[in-house]
């Protein structure tokens, strides 16, 4: 299994799920899935969900399908084409335990927050006796909770990196620019200037990071952003829940630990993050809209 472009992991065979004691403790990331008879997603099944949005189509939409182990790349990339979704989400349940991946109609992407989100919400059911259940093919870096009031991710926070104003070009002033890891961070002055911004997309796709988050306060509790990605075909991301630890890395400082985040990209978009510990909690709402089973295999060339 490729986790990116510079690291190969092996994948492991799957293998018959244990019955889940319902009167265990509490634990992180020893789940398994229940027996068969529990409605759990099958292999080869897909659940499409809507993300983050106020009503389905306000919503940011993924497909999650389990795997029975991973096939080569081209077909995940083949299904990611053909589902014209901005990612699909692929997930296996191996002897290690949960493993995800994500890709768009372009390529593989290292995080999705709106696939991952999904997946905690296909899954929840079968959290009932632990508390977290952690991504291992991600580990220290994702995972997922079910709570009475919708699915979270617990995602690692995002050091930031002060950076020259003028370090990069995206065709609007900002008044702060941040090194966030995979994205840049650019702090705009008002969510009028950052709602009338018009993306250049070759000049984003010409950054060497994946993306672009911009930001602006949105009231006095508030935050604004959008994130472009065009370097993995992504002009604008309708909702991203994977921005969120370099957004609440910045506006902590000046709106506290737990903050509403508002996506101005055309859509009604809310997101919540919260500080807990070393991480970031993020939640919003997941709309299941169908549940289905492919008919073929990936790859299958007939």
């Amino acid at each position: 299994m490729r986790r990116n472009d510079n690291e190969l992991l092996d994948s492991p065979a799957e293998v018959p799920l244990p019955v889940v004691s319902q009167a265990a403790t509490p634990r992180a990331g020893s789940w398994r899935a229940p027996v068969p008879e529990w409605p759990l997603i099958g292999c080869g099944e897909f659940v499409w969900c809507s993300v983050f949005g106020e009503t389905l189509l306000d919503g940011n939409a993924t497909l999650v399908l389990r795997v029975a182990d991973w096939p080569e790349d081209a077909a995940l990339l083949e299904l990611a084409r053909f589902t014209q979704v901005g990612e699909s989400t692929f997930f296996l349940l191996g002897e290690a335990g949960l493993e995800v991946r994500w890709f768009s109609h372009k390529q593989e992407v290292p995080l999705c927050g709106h696939g991952a989100l999904a997946l905690a919400s296909v899954l929840a059911p079968s959290f009932d006796d632990v508390d977290e259940v952690e991504v291992v093919n991600l580990k220290g870096r994702l995972a997922l909770r079910a709570r009475a009031q919708g699915p979270e991710l617990l995602l690692a926070r995002t050091p930031l990196r002060e950076l020259p104003r003028t370090s990069i070009d995206v065709g609007i002033e900002v008044e702060a620019l941040f090194d966030a890891g995979r994205d840049y961070l650019g702090v705009v002055s008002d969510v009028d200037a950052l709602a009338r911004y018009r993306p250049d997309p070759l000049n984003l796709a010409a950054l060497d990071k994946i993306g672009c988050i911009l930001t602006a306060p949105d009231g006095p509790d508030g935050v604004a952003f959008r994130f472009f990605a065009p370097r993995v075909g992504i002009l604008e991301d309708r909702a991203s829940g994977s921005t969120l630890p370099a957004l609440m890395e910045f506006w902590r400082r000046s709106k506290g630990d737990s903050l509403r985040f508002r996506q101005c990209s055309g859509a009604s978009v809310m997101l919540h993050g919260a500080m807990q510990g070393d991480r970031v909690r993020v939640s919003g709402k997941v709309i299941q809209v169908a549940r289905g089973t492919l008919l073929r295999e990936l790859g299958t060339r007939s």
